[in-house]
Order: structure tokens, then C-alpha cells, then sequence
């Protein structure tokens, strides 16, 4: 069932066997991939949350029902019964702290995950990573021509491509004419 059906999404993220992708193919399925899992994480958490709030609001439910400051009648028939009950509101109490507790551990991956999307999409990030794979290139370069060194010449100068591309989309993107249109200029002598 469940692995099956992983393992056809596999085969089919992976394009046509024997065929490699381009980086920014794989670069794109994996963010598309991240942002997919951060969705699942957040709604996971969300679930869990209302989870743990129906069983903290029965819990207290619970609670109400017992009178205020009643202790625990000692000998008395409904000794069992009481201690009993009181044993299910903490069952209860400690099942709903931990399912808030979980509720914010997906929360926690989510959020992780978002900013790792956010620093992908800055342009800081970009000119960061189009810096070291200038450096690799220029190391990769010094070094004794081997079939190896070639081929990571390649990867690297297709994995600058796609950072230099990204961060030429970013900047259009911020300098396109409709936002230049609305600006507000101002003439310097």
C-alpha cells in the first residue's frame, strides 16, 4: 500500500531512468519537496494541537466535577471509584501535555523548514553561494586536469549557472518597470 505508492512518487521525481537532471531540476524538486513537507508538518501539528485541546477541556470537565477541596474519603465505599477517577484526569492532563508537547516539536520542523525555503529565495544567499562556487572553480582549476576534476568543473559551473540565474530573476523581479513606474523620484545634482 503506503510503500508502493512512495515508491512510484520516487520513480516518478527522479524523470527518466538513467537520464541525470540538470541542478536547478533537482535544486526545484527539492525545494518544491521541502515546502511540500513543511505544509504536512504544519498541518500535523495543527491536528495534534486540536488533539490535545479536546483532551485538556475534558480533562477540566473532569476536574469541575469533583468538589472543590473534597479529599479522598478513606474506608468509605467509593474510595476505589474516587481514586480511580483521579487517576484518569491525570492520565488525561498528562496525555494532552504531551500531545502539546509533540504539537510543537512539527511545529518546530515546520518553522526550520520555512526558513531554510526563506534563505534559499534571498539574494544574500545567492551571492554567497555564487562566491564559494567561484572559489571551488578556481581550486578545481589549479589542479592537475583528471576525468574527476573535470566532471566536477561541470557540476560546479551548472550549480554557479543556476545561482547566477536566480539572483538575475531576484533582481529584475525587484527593478521590473510597473514597481519603477509607481516610485517616487527624486533629481540629484
Amino acid at each position: 500500500g503506503c510503500a508502493l505508492g512512495r515508491a512510484e512518487a520516487a520513480a516518478a521525481d527522479a524523470g527518466e531512468v538513467g537520464v541525470k537532471q540538470s541542478f536547478a531540476e533537482e535544486k526545484e524538486a527539492e525545494l518544491k519537496k521541502t515546502a511540500e513537507k513543511e505544509l504536512r508538518y504544519r498541518l500535523k501539528s495543527n491536528q495534534i494541537k486540536e488533539q490535545a485541546k479536546t483532551i485538556l477541556i475534558e480533562t477540566e470537565q473532569m476536574i469541575n466535577l469533583l468538589p472543590a477541596g473534597q479529599p479522598i474519603l478513606i474506608g468509605h465505599h467509593s474510595e476505589n471509584r474516587d481514586r480511580s477517577y483521579r487517576t484518569k484526569i491525570d492520565f488525561k492532563m498528562d496525555k494532552g501535555i504531551e500531545l502539546l508537547d509533540k504539537s510543537k516539536y512539527y511545529h518546530d520542523k515546520a518553522e526550520r523548514l520555512s526558513l531554510k525555503l526563506q534563505d534559499n529565495h534571498s539574494k544574500e544567499f545567492c551571492i554567497r553561494r555564487i562566491k564559494e562556487l567561484e572559489t571551488t572553480i578556481k581550486k578545481l582549476g589549479k589542479t592537475a586536469p583528471t576525468e574527476n576534476s573535470k566532471l566536477s568543473i561541470l557540476e560546479t559551473t551548472d550549480k554557479l549557472n543556476y545561482y547566477q540565474q536566480k539572483l538575475h530573476n531576484m533582481i529584475h523581479e525587484e527593478y521590473n518597470k510597473d514597481k519603477l513606474n509607481n516610485a517616487i523620484y527624486i533629481k540629484v545634482k
